[in-house]
């Protein structure tokens, strides 16, 4: 039999996640809990144990908004891309016994969001977690999204050669041109914020690029959370936050449209972090998003294996009436 229990326990909980390959940043204690804080969402550290052990965790975000109750993981409009469940390894366990606990962590959870009184659950999964038998078999629907990565555990005359030829050449091109890169702080970041947010109102969209949140958790994850940004003739033209974690770095925020015409700023800056996390001794460079056709068509330019991470959801009638007509948080639910 499978328990789920509420999890209140930081060390613990990080601890936990330890166990996990499939575990993200956003899987951190002290980032769920800036999610929650700057979201609104109440924060539901999950964790399903057999008996004394641990085998699978969730954390999720509850919400009612009018007279919907909403499980999101993650919560929307903080740019977590994922979050999701993670199975925690035990190598002494067979995996007929893994996938046991697992389709039965699965079933636990349902009736803990029916406590919840929920109208729509929604899960990101993490990257590569492709298991989604289970989800189905409950009645949820699958959904592929895709990301972009870039293996770094090869020579760097080979990942140079492994980028497009025309891409090549911008970059050749970009480094006669005066662009400075250097790594920045917290004013880096203010700047590289401001631009993505320009960038979005100039498309009349809105940014999920919350300024506080960003400097909240970058205060938290000074080490992790990386600011690269190109300065051209004293002004910061582009820049990008990437977060390290693990063995991999993941672009995060940023690569607004240059206006500085005829250059390649975001090419060589990609170019640059690519290259700096490959001598940091990464083994993945994560370009986080390949879901957009013209986002992905400049993306691919640089050669990189595509990786998979999954939506699942169930809706009750009421969920699936809310999720066709409204747009009850701010987007429209998929």
């Amino acid at each position: 039999m499978i328990e789920v229990r509420v999890l209140e326990d930081k060390d613990l909980w990080n601890e936990l996640i330890r166990l996990s390959t499939h575990a993200t940043i956003f899987h951190e204690w002290d980032w769920l809990k800036e999610a929650e804080k700057h979201s609104g969402w109440r924060l539901f550290p999950l964790v399903c144990y057999k008996g004394m052990e641990p085998v699978c965790l969730l954390p999720v975000f509850y919400k009612k908004i009018r007279s919907l109750n909403l499980v999101f993981s993650p919560p929307p409009k903080l740019a977590i891309p994922y979050l999701g469940m993670l199975i925690l390894n035990n190598s002494e366990l067979k995996n007929s016994i893994i996938e046991s606990n697992y389709r039965r962590s699965i079933g636990a959870l349902n009736e803990f969001f029916k406590e919840l009184n929920s109208d729509f659950v929604r899960i990101f999964t993490p990257p590569n977690f492709i298991d989604m038998r289970p989800f189905k078999w409950d009645g949820y629907s699958t959904e592929p999204f895709y990301s972009y990565a870039i293996n770094l555990d090869r020579s760097r005359e080979d990942l140079w050669m492994s980028l497009e030829k025309k891409l090549r050449q911008n970059i050749k091109k970009a480094k006669k041109q005066g662009f400075e890169i250097y790594e920045g702080g917290r004013r880096e970041l203010k700047k590289v914020v401001e631009l993505v947010n320009l960038r979005y109102s100039e498309q009349n969209k809105s940014s999920d690029v919350n300024l506080e949140y960003l400097l909240e958790v970058y205060g938290i994850f000074k080490d992790n959370v990386k600011v690269v940004v190109v300065d051209y003739e004293g002004e910061i033209v582009t820049g990008i936050i990437d977060l390290a974690y693990r063995d991999r770095i993941s672009s995060w925020i940023g690569n607004p449209k240059v206006t500085v015409s005829g250059t390649y700023p975001n090419d060589l800056l990609n170019w640059h972090v690519i290259e700096n996390a490959q001598k940091r001794g990464y083994k993945k460079y994560e370009i986080i998003g390949a879901n957009t056709e013209r986002l992905s068509e400049f993306k691919a330019r640089y050669n990189p294996d595509l990786w998979i991470y999954f939506l699942v959801a169930k809706k009750n009638l009421k969920g699936s009436i809310a999720s066709a007509l409204y747009s009850v948080v701010g987007e429209r639910f998929k």
